[in-house]
């Protein structure tokens, strides 16, 4: 017997989500707790990510530094260069897919935040005792397109 045929609902352990459904969906059953417990992980990751995110911010802008990317060593044609303002990371995060996140960071922060996006998406949840979710993120520099269509900037995937 599962947990809809008493209630007519599935829990999700990590935010407490619901989802009804009548008994006869097993797939649905079984596959509501895992796939929300996935994006409930996720979603807590974003979460504490976009704090580091914004005290990298804060720190940056106290230093009152900005970052010149200065032609072909930073993806961008030879004598282009882009400024970036102190306290100005990027864009940040620009895409979630299920549990990819990819960012667009300023490339002289990229490992820094590559750190905190490993460190923050690596977790442990007590509603999964002993069980370690690793992630790990990866930098890569985006180059501007022949029609000038991206300025340079550095992706990470977590």
């Amino acid at each position: 017997m599962c947990s809809s045929d008493l209630h007519g609902f599935v829990y999700e352990p990590i935010t407490g989500r619901r989802r009804y459904v009548s008994s006869g969906k097993m797939n649905e059953i079984v596959n509501y707790r895992i796939q929300a417990s996935a994006a409930g992980l996720v979603n807590l990751a974003l979460m504490r990510i976009r704090a580091e995110l914004d005290k990298l911010a804060e720190e940056d802008l106290a230093r009152g530094v900005g970052y010149v990317a200065k032609g072909p060593a930073s993806g961008l044609p030879e004598g282009e260069s882009r400024v970036f303002v102190a306290g100005d990371i990027g864009p940040g995060l620009i895409n979630q897919m299920h549990d990819a996140l990819y960012f667009e960071i300023r490339e002289d922060l990229a490992d820094r935040v590559a750190e905190i996006v490993t460190r923050e998406m690596s977790c442990t949840h007590p509603a999964y005792p002993g069980v370690v979710f690793p992630a790990e993120a990866h930098v890569a520099a985006r180059e501007q397109q022949n029609d000038g269509s991206w300025s340079h900037s550095t992706m990470l995937a977590a």
